[in-house]
């Protein structure tokens, strides 16, 4: 029997306002409500909510059409969305760097204190492994320094082996522990810092280690404190803590006392780019940019230089 619903649903059908399934489904218009009874009834119905998530799916696909795709997050191409602020940062930071490094000297104001605030630093430093390096460090250094002396043993020392090394800035025994004995005979530490050489003197057992302990400044060591020469001079991250004419006068010294004929002498450490140039780094480890003014509290002085591989090569021909 045709009912007056069966009807509606043949004309709607008919005329394309039927409401299928699935994705296909569509929103009905308000102005287009079924007839109930003979009487038309205005309806406003909700989205179908994946309905209007796949409009604007197809909307977002619409727009980058033609476009390259934006690269995947955490993929190599890909930028975190403030990415201008940090290159800005970067950039702000970097022309620091290079206006402390174009007024780089080593002034009056540079000079003056500069041991006494070293030994004051260090001696407040905590003597760990952390504090030695700064933290985090340890392991990528000893990976890095091994194959490099063992290379330097293959083709400069007797059978593999130094016979004698001298470890400069010992800290508290970290480098002679760790790398230093493996491929020497014996090995000496050198360290001005009382509380880390008392440190290694207890971690290494100083009366079975073999090399002796010198609790004294490289400014001040010299060939009558040693009893032989040494095959191997390594130096790490200490000159970063002098000054370029200290660094000059202990490599000097080192060549032509210290050091057994055909022996070698290792410098390892942090350098700036050729670019930026040499700058100092004050007591908090930030970048020093000169003493404070009159009438304003004192900022923390200088006491390390971070030296572009340029400025460390000029100080090695002077040493000759």
């Amino acid at each position: 029997m045709a009912t007056t619903e069966k009807l509606e649903a043949l004309r709607r059908s008919c005329t394309g306002q039927a409401t299928p399934l699935g994705p296909r489904k569509k929103r009905q218009r308000v102005d287009e409500a079924p007839l109930v009874d003979g009487a038309v009834v205005v309806e406003a119905r909700e989205p179908d909510s994946l309905h209007v998530e796949k409009q604007e799916e197809f909307a977002e696909l619409a727009a980058h059409a033609g476009r390259p795709r934006p690269p995947k997050p955490g993929g190599p191409m890909w930028r975190p969305p403030h990415w201008g602020l940090v290159k800005l940062k970067r950039l702000q930071a970097w022309q620091g760097l290079r206006k402390a490094a174009r007024a780089f000297a080593w002034s009056d104001d540079v000079t003056a204190g500069w041991h006494s605030r070293n030994m004051r630093f260090w001696g407040e430093e905590a003597a760990t492994v952390e504090g030695m390096t700064g933290g985090g460090v340890s392991d990528q250094d000893l990976a890095f320094n091994k194959p490099v002396l063992a290379f330097l043993a293959s083709h400069r020392a007797v059978g593999g082996r130094f016979r004698r090394a001298l470890d400069v800035g010992a800290g508290i025994g970290r480098v002679a522990k760790h790398l230093l004995l493996a491929r020497c005979d014996a090995v000496d530490l050198l360290e001005p810092v009382p509380k880390h050489l008392a440190l290694a003197k207890e971690d290494l057992h100083e009366k079975s280690w073999p090399g002796r302990f010198f609790c004294v400044s490289l400014q001040e060591f010299s060939s009558s404190k040693c009893q032989t020469p040494y095959d191997l001079v390594w130096c790490q991250w200490v000159l970063m803590y002098i000054t370029d004419t200290d660094a000059v006068a202990f490599l000097r010294r080192a060549a032509a006392a210290l050091l057994a004929p055909g022996g070698t002498i290792v410098v390892k450490e942090n350098v700036s780019a050729t670019r930026t140039g040499s700058y100092f780094d004050d007591e908090t480890g930030e970048l020093w940019r000169g003493g404070g003014e009159e009438g304003k509290k004192q900022k923390p002085g200088p006491m390390s230089v971070l030296r572009t591989a340029k400025h460390y090569t000029s100080l090695f021909r002077q040493a000759g």
